[in-house]
């Protein structure tokens, strides 16, 4: 089987969303301002594409923006284990990266993740994420500052904070060090 390009993979995530949604390329491109044969060319991998395209995108489609990213997990021989040296990696931003943490018998209920998030900076403003999914995060190492629904709560090493299902939230590292988050969300 043909492994596909991070282009291919992608455009194959937006046609199966757009017909999930029961949307025409047309459809589609006049909520996203894009041509439909653009869009078509992007659904088959053969353009490249901005961030500011893959945001709205998802914000049609009411889905994260890491999700255009997550390419399923490799098979290996050990079906209940995800090792370090094989997950997916994938950078969101210039202030963190994220790793999945799924064995290939991953139940699509649950989606564990780990959030490396840089010393802040000041140059770059705060992302604010909002899902439709439950999400419950363990700070591991570290210390952020964690904003959900407009309230700022401190997370010190072994912390955990429940964010309900389209809640607006944001983190702040407020070390000089690397702060290292444990991230589950839940779909229902």
């Amino acid at each position: 089987m043909k492994q596909l390009s991070q282009n291919e993979y992608i455009g194959k995530y937006i046609h199966d969303l757009r017909i999930k949604n029961h949307m025409t390329l047309k459809q589609l491109s006049e909520k996203v301002d894009l041509s439909p044969g653009f869009l078509s060319q992007m659904e088959r991998g053969y353009t490249t594409f901005s961030l500011n395209t893959l945001t709205a995108l998802a914000e049609v489609f009411d889905a994260d923006l890491s999700s255009f990213f997550a390419k399923p997990v490799e098979l290996t021989g050990e079906k209940y284990i995800a090792r370090s040296y094989n997950r997916t990696n994938f950078r969101l931003s210039k202030e963190f990266e994220q790793y999945t943490l799924l064995s290939q018998l991953h139940s699509d209920k649950i989606v564990p993740e780990i959030y490396n998030i840089y010393p802040q900076r000041t140059d770059i403003e705060t992302v604010v994420f909002s899902h439709a999914q439950e999400e419950l995060m363990i700070l591991l190492d570290g210390c952020l500052e964690v904003t959900v629904d407009k309230e700022s709560f401190v997370l010190t090493p072994h912390d955990s904070i429940y964010i309900p299902p389209n809640t607006k939230h944001s983190w702040k590292n407020l070390t000089n060090n690397t702060v290292t988050l444990l991230g589950i969300l839940i779909n229902s």
